[in-house]
C-alpha cells in the first residue's frame, strides 16, 4: 500500500509543478465553498485598490 500512496502523491506533485494548481475533489462541502466565496467577496469589497489597478 505504501507504494500506491507514493505513486498518488508523486502524481499530485507532478501535476502541481506542471499546471500550477491542484483539484482536490471532495475536500470541502458545497456549503463550505459558498461560505468561503461569500467571505472573499466581503474582503474584496473592503479593499482599497487604486483606480489604475482596477480592470
Amino acid at each position: 500500500m505504501q507504494q500506491w500512496v507514493n505513486d498518488v502523491l508523486l502524481f499530485y506533485v507532478v501535476q502541481f509543478r506542471d499546471e500550477g494548481y491542484l483539484v482536490l475533489d471532495g475536500l470541502l462541502s458545497s456549503e463550505e465553498c459558498d461560505a468561503l466565496r461569500d467571505r472573499m467577496s466581503e474582503i474584496i469589497e473592503r479593499m482599497d485598490v487604486p483606480e489604475h489597478c482596477r480592470t
